[in-house]
């Protein structure tokens, strides 16, 4: 009767990663069923994020990205500024040039020198395809632009960047159209068994003290959780954080996870804005009084899948 349960399991298969060194200790990677929802508020970096997960995906897979909130080739831009980075970065000593994406998309420096090598890896490795909001998007064109895909040549992951740039009709209801949405995302989930990555803005917490944000505060709530299998929040970590250097301390935490359990660690690591790239090092802390402070957890505490080489010395807390 239950024989066939063995063979089934073997669907659960990892076909991607996050790139964060935190994320993808502790969830091991996508599989090919996840369904994730990934919010912060403004500015903590969750383009950036959605980007980065495309993008290195794309090496080996098939990755569609969906960037409603972006100008025309504005993600190729920013792969490609964190090719230039990496370059730069790795020629010690480095020129007194100002190394940033704002300064090399407006051309205010000169990085000739390095975009040559960069477009020649950006060509070489990188595969993904990109689809922009245009005049307008909303659940007809995403059906269209899935179908699309299924039919064309296939596909290995989506990801949504993000999901409140979806035009909706103001004489429906919009919840019911966010479910619908949502619906839709998870029929072509579960029908396909393809990944589905969905970026969400969130709404004003109602704690202005907590530190990282709950499945309480995603817009559309209800709509939007209870249809995933795993929610990824984000938050700045300013104790961590040096503008001066470039270093932005971010705070990841997986409150649902259908798939293993929900997990109660946050993960604390930097965010390097001169490269584009998250610190591979990370921290393990707790949230306490009602998520209004952080607790670094002993290292004797660490989970088992935490990895056990980690130089726990970002800071104190």
């Amino acid at each position: 009767m239950y024989s066939h349960l063995a063979e089934d399991r073997k669907n659960f298969k990892i076909v991607g990663k996050y790139y964060n060194k935190f994320l993808d200790d502790m969830l091991l990677g996508i599989l090919a069923e996840d369904f994730v929802l990934i919010g912060s508020d403004t500015g903590v970096g969750k383009s950036e994020f959605a980007y980065s997960i495309a993008f290195e995906n794309s090496i080996d897979k098939k990755v569609h990205l969906f960037a409603l909130e972006a100008d025309h080739n504005e993600p190729y831009y920013r792969k490609l500024y964190k090719l230039i980075a990496e370059e730069y970065y790795a020629n010690p000593p480095y020129s007194k040039l100002d190394m940033s994406y704002r300064n090399y998309i407006t051309n205010s420096i000169d990085v000739s020198e390095y975009e040559k090598k960069a477009l020649v890896k950006m060509e070489e490795y990188y595969k993904l395809k990109v689809h922009y909001r245009g005049i307008k998007f909303d659940i007809n064109d995403l059906i269209l632009e899935i179908n699309k895909i299924v039919k064309g040549d296939g596909c290995d992951l989506i990801v949504l960047d993000h999901i409140d740039y979806f035009d909706l009709n103001h004489a429906e209801n919009e919840n019911m159209q966010v479910a619908q949405i949502m619906n839709t995302l998870r029929q072509v989930n579960q029908t396909y068994k393809i990944p589905i990555i969905v970026i969400s803005h969130m709404r004003k917490k109602g704690n202005k003290k907590q530190l990282i944000p709950t499945v309480d505060d995603f817009f559309g709530t209800s709509n939007k959780v209870k249809q995933v299998k795993t929610i990824i929040t984000m938050a700045r970590d300013f104790e961590l954080t040096n503008i001066k250097a470039g270093e932005y301390g971010t705070l990841f935490q997986v409150p649902k996870l259908r798939v293993g359990g929900g997990e109660y660690f946050v993960g604390r690591t930097i965010y390097d804005r001169k490269k584009n790239s998250y610190h591979d090092n990370y921290e393990l802390c707790t949230l306490k009084n009602y998520g209004e402070t952080l607790e670094l957890l002993e290292r004797s505490k660490y989970p088992s899948w935490a990895d056990q080489t980690l130089q726990t010395n970002l800071s104190l807390i």
